[in-house]
């Protein structure tokens, strides 16, 4: 039961110190995405009407 728990957090470490890095940028390009779609949405209904 030892070396699971030292895989784990060995991988855990890695997996959380990398998206400290890169977690800004990705929320970032992920709220402009939800942006751009949201006003797609809105002036292909705003057409529509």
């Amino acid at each position: 039961m030892a070396a699971p728990k030292i895989k784990k957090k060995s991988t855990a470490a890695k997996t959380s110190a990398m998206p400290r890095q890169g977690a800004a940028p990705c929320l970032i390009l992920i709220g402009l995405l939800l942006l751009i779609v949201g006003l797609i949405f809105f002036f292909a209904l705003r057409s529509t009407t």
